[in-house]
């Protein structure tokens, strides 16, 4: 675990680190998309193409946009997951149903499909399960998922979607296949560290190769 907090730190400060130090060395323009094999290095760049079923990511976006989902339908995924924020919510702590103040941060949406574990104790072992979470917290989503089902299903839209895409129609699990689908498609390939990987040793400044 704390081998991989060290990669997602030293990725976050190669990203995002003090602007001043990138400005050491001025990298060049980025690459367009390409297929460009990856180096040989321990940390491999985000694939640039994804095979997802769109009919599922559609039906996750509007799942996770919906508040829908919280207990008294004022809490969405969106609410702490906000993609004009990086993913996160840019608070010291996140903030559930009836104002609850959570214990932690949150971290953000994008890339957490390749992530190891979920939340930041890492008792998630995959995507789809740690929706589980936040549903049933009473600091942010307070609900279950009977009450969820039963929301979901009182809306004709939703059913005709789940009817389309499943053939069990709305089920806790399908719910989750459809967000967990939907933040499969969250990415953000072809950053500049991602171009080092791919082969342009200028992408990234001399610095940010020696915190690499």
């Amino acid at each position: 675990m704390l081998f991989l907090l060290a990669l997602i730190t030293t990725a976050a400060w190669i990203l995002f680190g003090d602007r001043s130090i990138a400005q050491e060395t001025k990298p060049e323009a980025p690459l367009p998309l390409t297929d460009v094999s990856p180096i040989n290095e321990p940390i491999q760049p985000l694939p640039l193409h994804q095979d997802l079923d769109q009919r599922k990511v559609k039906l996750g976006q509007r799942l996770f946009a919906d508040p829908i989902l919280s207990r008294d339908q004022s809490v969405s995924c969106l609410s702490c997951h906000d993609r004009s924020h990086g993913g996160g919510d840019g608070k010291v702590v996140a903030t559930g149903i009836g104002g609850a103040q959570g214990d932690i941060n949150t971290l953000s949406v994008y890339n957490s499909a390749y992530q190891l574990a979920w939340f930041w104790d890492g008792r998630a072992t995959s995507l789809t399960d740690q929706i589980d979470g936040p549903i049933h917290n009473p600091k942010e989503m307070g609900s279950s998922w009977s009450d969820v089902i039963t929301l979901v299903k009182q809306d004709h839209s939703y059913q005709q979607a789940f009817a389309q895409i499943y053939h069990s129609g709305v089920t806790s699990e399908n719910i989750k296949n459809a967000i967990a689908t939907y933040e499969l498609s969250l990415t953000t390939p072809n950053s500049r560290f991602d171009l080092y990987l791919r082969g342009n040793q200028s992408a990234i400044t001399k610095s940010e190769l020696e915190g690499y």
